[in-house]
């Protein structure tokens, strides 16, 4: 019995080819796709898993208008954050992150770093393993610097990093910055990248 319904869909299939194909080109697509966006959708949703608070960690947006339309932006003025933490109540800890590309100078090396301007709460509010230093609160002043070990053995091959000074060139002025922490690599997939 299914022998002959088996005969008569490939019967019927071989009759109708062009549709046939088109039918079987068009579900392969459909579930093509759809894997794709499936593994699109758990990638975006593997970043940064590995901060203890991650679930009470918030990233403020504006919507601006642009020649292109709305669109989304994460840079605020100096005075932001301070006005967020005393107007917006539930607000317990408040950072800014500044990313970019700066030139730092160490003995006689100069290299092309990736690094980011934070506040001395972002320690607190990110789960950032410590693995030298000071494991408290690495940012003490605007003159703190704490790196990956990836970029510490970069700098400092295997000299003690804790207590060195680097310069980095700030504006066009080279500006000395103490090595105050040496933070673990990070693992899995990240958003914050220094």
């Amino acid at each position: 019995m299914f022998k002959n319904y088996f005969k008569i869909a490939i019967r019927s299939l071989w009759k109708n080819r062009t549709f046939t194909a088109l039918n079987v080109v068009g579900l392969t697509v459909a579930f093509g796709v759809a894997l794709l966006l499936g593994m699109f959708a758990v990638f975006q949703l593997s970043f940064d898993r590995f901060h203890e608070q991650g679930d009470t960690i918030y990233k403020v947006y504006s919507e601006d208008s642009g020649p292109y339309g709305i669109e989304a932006n994460t840079s605020k003025s100096e005075p932001f954050a301070a006005a967020l933490r005393d107007e917006v109540t539930g607000v317990e800890k408040i950072t800014r992150y500044s990313g970019s590309g700066v030139l730092l100078t160490y003995q006689d090396k100069q290299l092309g770093m990736g690094t980011a301007y934070v506040d001395p709460d972002f320690f607190d509010m990110f789960s950032f393993p410590i693995v030298k230093g000071d494991t408290k609160n690495p940012i003490t002043s605007e003159s703190s610097v704490a790196m990956t070990e990836q970029a510490a053995k970069r700098i400092f091959g295997d000299e003690n990093p804790i207590g060195q000074t680097v310069t980095i060139l700030r504006d066009e002025v080279e500006v000395p910055f103490n090595v105050t922490a040496i933070v673990e690599d990070f693992p899995g997939h990240k958003f914050y990248r220094f």
